[in-house]
């Protein structure tokens, strides 16, 4: 699936018109955000420990079963923009469950520690809805429960701000004359509708083929950042998989990094 997604991509960013009329700004970095092994994976209720809802505690665990291992990174990455009158904002997105507010004002917190001028009303975080990604970093009392999440970690939570943290103060020190153009295309026949035989009324053809891309270029014309969202959901690797992962927008991400250059960045909607 991946490679046709690139191929979208691809032909989306010959086409788009790349505009710098008003001094754009742009930088971009990305930050390993992988998590310790043993840390509960966010997504699966199926990963519960045996006896749920009676807890069966390890070092990050409580209430699923830990992680075994790490199967490709899980990434914080961030993209700064700023224009001639003076107005930044900054999008951030993590290999993660969701985009956590609590995570978000703690991240923005340590990052503003650091430098970081840009207020928090200007951040958009983003989870990618990995369900390999790490969990036991949100306090949301319906994740921990479900149990989707697993009950909060601090010292999870903290590690992933501080990841976040770094990415975006490292992202706004990039900051360089840049190029911006946005594209749409449509992408059929990689993706089903999982409610088909469930609903009476969808079909596995029912799916949103759109998907839209940000292309973001330095002043020369070398890729910097790709900025995209497709509707897919990040359940490739299943309930049983104990292996940390981005899962399929995580791969994507990694081809379009490979072949066009830069930072891709999957925003889910």
């Amino acid at each position: 699936m991946e490679y046709a997604i690139l191929v979208v991509l691809l032909a989306g960013a010959m086409s788009m018109m790349l505009h710098d009329s008003m001094a754009l700004k742009a930088g971009v970095a990305k930050v390993d955000a992988t998590m310790p092994i043993g840390v509960p994976l966010a997504g699966f209720s199926a990963r519960k420990t045996k006896f749920w809802p009676i807890p069966r505690p390890t070092k990050y665990t409580s209430l699923m079963e830990p992680s075994t291992g790490h199967l490709d990174p899980t990434w914080a990455k961030a993209l700064v923009l700023s224009d001639d009158s003076g107005v930044e904002f900054c999008i951030i997105t993590v290999d993660a469950i969701g985009a956590d507010g609590a995570v978000r004002k703690l991240a923005h917190a340590k990052a503003v520690g650091l430098g970081f001028p840009i207020p928090i009303t200007n951040l958009i975080m983003s989870g990618s809805h990995t369900h390999s990604g790490p969990g036991a970093i949100s306090p949301e009392f319906l994740w921990e429960f479900a149990p989707a999440t697993d009950l909060l970690v601090p010292e999870l939570q903290n590690l992933m701000a501080e990841k976040m943290a770094s990415a975006m103060m490292m992202a706004y020190q990039a900051l360089a004359p840049a190029k911006a153009g946005i594209g749409m295309s449509q992408l059929f026949n990689v993706t089903k509708n999982r409610r088909a035989g469930v609903s009476p009324y969808l079909k596995p053809t029912d799916i949103d083929p759109n998907m839209a891309v940000i292309s973001v270029d330095t002043a020369d014309g070398k890729p910097l950042a790709t900025v995209w969202n497709f509707a897919i959901h990040g359940t490739c690797l299943g309930s049983k998989n104990l292996l940390s992962s981005g899962d399929i927008m995580g791969g994507a991400n990694t081809a379009i990094e490979s072949l066009i250059g830069g930072v891709s960045l999957f925003v889910n909607a």
